[in-house]
């Protein structure tokens, strides 16, 4: 279980401090589903950020309960341009954070050699990032992210960037994986649709400095359905997102 609790962020500046988060309230079950929307600017890369351990929140607590107390939050965090180290082969990036953690050099390789595996890359071991399609280098990442066993996984507009094909096609990757593996998941996105497709919850964040303003759940019989399955339902939860963000937007902007 993933607990975020009065959570803020400021940010100093010479031109003064820029508050990007104000008391947010999150948390997230084990195993869980959680999909992050609203406007650019909104603070959403910010908290995943914050519970990933980069940066400290300015007040508030992250915390991960368990039957005995609070422990430190272990994270995965992937981007929209995956994040390889380009002078290192698939196989060193994806073993890298097992490295850190100091698995054995045999293991680690194994480990690693397991996910690529997983998502194709079985021959493209020692190829470097350049070397990949932007596809590949998201399923490198992908593999990256889970071989580390962290049980929270947090990925910021993983497949923003790619074509439309190729965007679905990971999705249903990153589910098969994620099914297997039942990670806790922050995702984050700027699409309705598609966090209507993977989320079990969807919480919709105001401009800045952003709170939670809105959650839905998605009926159990909808979630993960197949990509273009089920629309009907989808049609009126997509509307009051949308106005939810457009007034969002639109406060932003009278405010700038």
């Amino acid at each position: 279980m993933l607990c975020c609790k009065g959570v803020s962020k400021t940010f100093p500046s010479p031109q003064g401090d820029v508050e990007a988060l104000r008391q947010v309230d999150l948390c997230a079950e084990a195993g869980e589903f959680v999909c992050l929307i609203g406007p650019s600017g909104c603070g959403k890369t910010t908290l995943l950020r914050l519970i990933a351990g980069l940066i400290p929140p300015t007040t508030g607590q992250i915390l991960c309960p368990t039957e005995n107390g609070n422990s430190p939050i272990r994270t995965s965090l992937v981007f929209q341009e995956g994040g390889l180290f380009p002078w290192m082969t698939v196989l060193d990036n994806v073993a890298f954070g097992l490295e850190m953690l100091g698995v054995p050099r045999p293991l680690r390789k194994k480990q690693a050699m397991d996910f690529l595996a997983q998502v194709g890359l079985e021959a493209f071991l020692h190829h470097f990032p350049y070397q990949l399609s932007a596809g590949m280098r998201q399923r490198a990442a992908l593999a990256r992210s889970f071989v580390t066993g962290a049980p929270v996984l947090l990925m910021d507009e993983p497949f923003a960037s790619l074509d439309t094909q190729m965007h679905w096609i990971l999705e249903e990757e990153l589910l098969r994986i994620w099914r297997e593996h039942r990670k806790t998941v922050v995702y984050v996105t700027h699409d309705v649709d598609e966090a209507l497709r993977l989320g079990d919850r969807l919480l919709v964040l105001t401009a800045r400095p952003g709170r939670i303003c809105y959650e839905y759940t998605v009926p159990q019989e909808y979630r993960r359905s197949a990509v273009g399955k089920n629309e009907t339902w989808k049609q009126e939860v997509r509307q009051e997102i949308w106005q939810l963000i457009r007034r969002e937007v639109e406060r932003s902007l009278a405010r700038s």
